[in-house]
């Protein structure tokens, strides 16, 4: 589990400077760049209105693996997506590009969170969950560190590009996953 969170919020924060850089060059004629990310954050919170729902539905129909299979692949497909629309690569042009990443990313950050969250809750034991929480709780802090760090020195080297980071983060993600299936079937 620990390697499972750790490798979650690393793709987290390797999407963080992605979503505003994207956000950064989706300008909208009349609104500044402020007023563009409050407009988003808003509309973030009236989608997960609709969201939140929806995912309870899929969450009591699919046992925890499934969940925890479906959602992290789903989120995967649409990094790839995201990085097949960049400029140049496959189209022109992706209208608004910035602002609907910047909604999908708000979806992805609750909703990633929340599986991994309730995969833990269902997989332990109330007593093995206190003694694994600090465990994870150095896993998130370390992965949300090495993440911010390690996208900041990707990208300011030249390595990565902003697309680049979705690639890694959708890496990050299948590793997660692989980590969740892992412990799994070692028994909790």
């Amino acid at each position: 589990m620990l390697g499972a969170v750790f490798l979650l919020l690393t793709s987290v924060y390797f999407l963080k400077p992605a979503r505003d850089g994207l956000l950064a060059i989706s300008g909208v004629p009349g609104l500044s760049d402020m007023e563009l990310k409050a407009y988003s954050s808003f509309g973030q919170s009236l989608l997960l209105l609709g969201i939140v729902p929806l995912y309870s539905r899929f969450a009591t129909a699919l046992d925890r693996r499934s969940l925890a299979r479906c959602l992290t692949l789903f989120f995967v497909s649409n990094l790839i997506v995201f990085w097949l629309l960049q400029p140049g690569l496959v189209v022109d042009h992706a209208p608004f590009l910035g602002i609907v990443f910047y909604l999908w990313f708000g979806v992805f950050n609750l909703l990633a969170l929340v599986q991994f969250w309730s995969f833990a809750a269902d997989f332990y034991s109330q007593e093995g969950g206190r003694r694994l929480f600090p465990a994870i709780a150095v896993g998130a802090t370390a992965g949300s560190a090495v993440g911010a760090w390690l996208a900041k020195i990707l990208v300011r080297s030249g390595i990565f590009s902003t697309y680049a980071l979705l690639l890694a983060a959708a890496l990050a993600l299948i590793g997660s996953l692989a980590l969740l299936m892992f412990a799994e079937s070692r028994g909790g």
